[in-house]
């Protein structure tokens, strides 16, 4: 009895489809692992990322506050300084007059 041609052609499509899939079967689950272990790479990369982007936030803030501090300690040493100088030269102007009027009555 013959077959025909179409019903061959599909049993052997089968048959090879069937074997070549029990050839490739462990390349696949090769590259499905690989895709796991990539995948929990990037997901621990990504983790230490955002650890890393939120201590990086926390340093600025503490650089900022710590700016600030700087200038308004800066600030306020000019401050003393000014007040500082400026008692000073009012007592040494003051000193040198009554020292040319002590003068002048000799």
């Amino acid at each position: 009895m013959k077959q025909p041609t179409g019903l061959r052609i599909a049993a052997f499509l089968l048959i090879a489809a069937t074997v070549s899939c029990d050839k490739s079967k462990p390349a696949l689950d090769k590259a499905q692992q690989e895709v796991k272990e990539v995948s929990s790479q990037r997901d621990n990369l990504k983790m230490q990322l955002d650890l890393s982007e939120g201590k990086l936030a926390e340093a600025q803030k503490r650089i900022g506050e710590l700016e600030a501090a700087a200038q308004a300690s800066a600030a306020a040493s000019a401050t003393a300084a000014a007040s500082t100088k400026g008692a000073k030269g009012k007592g040494g102007k003051t000193a040198a007059k009554s020292k040319r009027s002590h003068k002048k009555h000799h």
